[in-house]
């Protein structure tokens, strides 16, 4: 008896119907491992929030956001300072504290990468080459450290838990728990932004110029409207309207530098997920006089929605890209007495 096979039809509809539950299985599989990336990320930011815990019980402060090499000899950002917390003290170990970040002394610690400072949501590689040792890269980082709005608003200091050992352009007053009177729960540490491409591509990736001047060793703010919300609001539409890209497309490029944008910190001048800026006479400067202090390089993320939020009690939140500007501004500041609804993010 002859065998009758699959005429070409039939074959045509199995793949077909395979083809189509592929397809409705694929969307299925991408949210389930992003979930899972997203998981891992909100895991990074609880590490870190913890780590930030130790330090304060340990030292009896926060750590700085960045210091100045006349006074301290080094220019590390907050990371750094925390390593010995997040099982990272040999590390810390090798550390030269009285060298650059890139420094020949310390290109090892450098060009560490360390999976805490990674959120595995963003595939993204800047991939910068240190001057110190041309065959290896920096360490990069997705999270920065909040600074608060914009230095100088609140009369020449950071109004978010940040401080710098810098002499001269802020007032260096060293934040401790005691400073955070909104309180911990009320109060961001860090968030997280979307690195750069090493290459100018526009996107959440790229660094914009704000068409505004800020003088910061002047202590005095740009001409802005009164009030703060109005003011940050104002800079936040000149990011926002901004074509002009900076010089920096490797935005996050080491955890180990203070620069804000780079591996220091990030500002809630805008809300998440919107474009990235420097502000004029900042861009394309890696002077660590003025871009560790000021900046509208805010948080951005690969997550659907909005972006993670580690805040100074340990706890990790989901930030929408709709949140209330006034319930933004107001977990980023640490002591202007702003009430924040448990259900307002």
């Amino acid at each position: 008896m002859k065998r009758r096979g699959f005429t070409l039809i039939e074959l045509l509809v199995v793949i077909a119907i395979i083809a189509v539950l592929i397809a409705l299985l694929l969307p299925a599989v991408q949210a389930a491992r992003e979930a899972a990336r997203r998981s891992q990320c909100v895991n990074n930011l609880k590490q870190l929030g913890l780590a930030i815990q130790n330090y304060i019980d340990t030292n009896g402060a926060l750590p700085p956001t960045g210091t100045y090499h006349s006074v301290v000899h080094n220019d590390f950002g907050m990371k750094p300072r925390i390593l010995p917390y997040i099982e990272q003290q040999a590390l810390y170990n090798a550390l030269n504290q009285t060298q650059f970040y890139n420094s020949v002394y310390n290109v090892t610690v450098t060009s560490a990468a360390v999976a805490s400072f990674l959120c595995p949501s963003d595939g993204n590689k800047s991939s910068r080459v240190m001057s110190a040792d041309n065959t290896k890269t920096f360490g990069e980082t997705n999270y920065g450290n909040n600074i608060g709005t914009c230095l100088t608003f609140a009369g020449k200091r950071f109004d978010g838990p940040a401080y710098s050992l810098s002499p001269g352009n802020v007032i260096a007053t060293t934040v401790t728990l005691a400073s955070i009177r909104d309180g911990t729960s009320n109060t961001v540490i860090h968030s997280e932004w979307v690195k750069g491409k090493n290459t100018s591509q526009d996107g959440l990736n790229m660094v914009y110029t704000v068409p505004i001047n800020y003088d910061v060793t002047a202590g005095t703010p740009p001409l802005l409207p009164a009030g703060l919300l109005a003011s940050v609001q104002s800079v936040s539409q000149q990011c926002q309207t901004s074509t002009t890209r900076t010089a920096m497309f490797t935005k996050g490029f080491s955890w180990m530098f203070m620069a804000c944008g780079i591996g220091g910190g990030y500002s809630h001048i805008n809300p998440p997920n919107k474009k990235a800026c420097w502000f004029q006479n900042h861009a394309g400067s890696n002077n660590p006089n003025y871009i560790k202090e000021v900046t509208v390089v805010g948080a951005s993320s690969y997550h659907s929605g909005g972006v993670n939020i580690g805040m100074l009690d340990g706890s990790v939140r989901f930030a929408k890209d709709s949140i209330n500007p006034m319930t933004w501004i107001g977990i980023a500041t640490m002591d202007s007495g702003e009430i924040i609804s448990a259900d307002a993010l």
